[in-house]
């Protein structure tokens, strides 16, 4: 039996809009230390780029960067709709959207909070080395990020390097060292086309403070770019239009929604009837 879709499902596909695993695999190519580079070298504005074909796959890169497009000088909300969409969607003759694109997000046990927490870590390191201008301890970049772990509550009660938290700070930095090293494996596996993946990779990269403040930079002047725009000529962001559509249209939806269950009950009932006869 073929499975009835959702409502939020029905929705998402009758518009085209993106899911929460498609902002990931947006935000994770802005982490790559990978995709970085890439963009560097795409719009010349790296200085060392005859180094940069060295990186592991490299012509990989450039074909993802090639498909997926800048994802630094761009809100998400933009990229989705210049980009995003055409990438996971279809759109069917008779109207809607089909999952069908040219990328394919893998189908595995990595969960969301997993993905989250690694982009916070990451977040989290950039700002502390770039404002405090030196690097910060994992076990203390663990605290800062609200890291889950039995050790939080007496590392947070007791900040301080001390001969009290030294099992603590142990355990917690071998924990942010194995999330860092998670994470980078899903960033750089994203740069390759392949998310969420956590396979091992030495693409001869690490993550970079200074890169990723510039990353992070960029992205910050998209997103004040964006809603300076919308502030100034009022223009609604893509998800309003999208809500004020569906609003419109959620009656006509629900009846289509109710008569494709009606029709699938009625041809498995004429089934069972069938088999029942034989």
């Amino acid at each position: 039996m073929e499975k009835i879709k959702s409502y939020s499902e029905h929705h998402r596909l009758l518009h085209g809009l993106p899911t929460q695993e498609h902002e990931l695999f947006f935000a994770y190519l802005a982490i790559s230390p990978s995709y970085f580079k890439a963009h560097q070298y795409m719009t010349g504005s790296a200085k060392d780029s005859k180094n940069f074909t060295a990186i592991l796959k490299w012509d990989i890169v450039l074909k993802t960067y090639s498909t997926c497009g800048d994802v630094f000088t761009t809100t998400f909300d933009q990229w989705w709709t210049t980009c995003g969409q055409s990438l996971f969607y279809i759109p069917n003759k008779e109207g809607g959207y089909s999952p069908e694109g040219p990328i394919k997000l893998l189908v595995n046990k990595i969960n969301k909070e997993t993905l989250i927490k690694g982009l916070s870590l990451v977040n989290w390191k950039s700002f502390f080395e770039t404002k405090n201008n030196k690097k910060i301890a994992n076990w203390r970049l663990g605290v800062e990020a609200s890291l889950r772990s039995k050790w939080n509550d007496e590392l947070r009660e007791n900040r301080g390097k001390t001969a009290i938290n030294v099992e603590a700070r142990d355990a917690m930095g071998m924990l942010v060292s194995k999330k860092l090293k998670e994470t980078l494996y899903l960033a750089e596996n994203a740069a390759r086309g392949e998310f969420p993946s956590t396979v091992p990779i030495n693409t001869g990269l690490k993550f970079n403070s200074h890169d990723q403040i510039s990353a992070q930079r960029l992205s910050s002047q998209a997103h004040i770019h964006e809603f300076s725009k919308i502030e100034r000529e009022g223009l609604p962001s893509p998800f309003k239009k999208a809500a004020r559509k569906f609003a419109r249209n959620r009656k006509i939806i629900k009846k289509e929604v109710e008569r494709q269950v009606q029709q699938r009950l009625e041809e498995e009932i004429k089934k069972l009837r069938t088999n029942s006869l034989k």
